[in-house]
C-alpha cells in the first residue's frame, strides 16, 4: 500500500509539473522531511507496541484483542501529532486547534 500511494504520488506530481510550469512546492518541501519522521516514528510505535500487547495480554479473548488493535491504532496517532506539533507543522496546529475547539464544544 505504501508503495502504490508513494508511486502515486510521483505521478501525480509529474502530472502537475507538466501543466504547470511553475509549481511552488517549497512549502511541501519544507514539510516533507518531518512528516516521513513522524510517520516513521508513529510507525515504530504500533509495531512496538502490539508486540508488547500481545506479549503481556495474549489474544484469547475479545478484550485483549481490542487493546492489540486499538491501543498502538491511539499511541502511533499520539506520537504523530506530537512529533508534527514538536516540529511546529502548521497543518498540525490547525488539527490541534479544530479538535481542542470540538472537545470545548461539549
Amino acid at each position: 500500500n505504501t508503495l502504490g500511494a508513494g508511486g502515486n504520488v510521483v505521478l501525480l506530481l509529474i502530472a502537475l509539473r507538466k501543466k504547470l510550469l511553475l509549481l511552488a512546492l517549497t512549502s511541501l518541501q519544507c514539510l516533507l522531511i518531518p512528516l516521513l519522521v513522524a510517520g516513521a516514528l508513529a510507525g515504530l510505535t504500533a509495531r512496538a507496541s502490539l508486540i508488547g500487547a500481545e506479549h503481556w495480554l495474549g489474544h484469547r479473548t475479545l478484550i485483549p484483542r481490542l487493546v492489540a488493535v486499538f491501543g498502538p491504532m491511539i499511541l502511533a496517532t499520539a506520537v504523530y501529532l506530537g512529533f508534527t506539533l514538536l516540529c511546529r507543522v502548521s497543518i498540525a496546529g490547525e488539527f490541534r486547534d479544530l479538535l481542542l475547539a470540538r472537545l470545548r464544544k461539549r
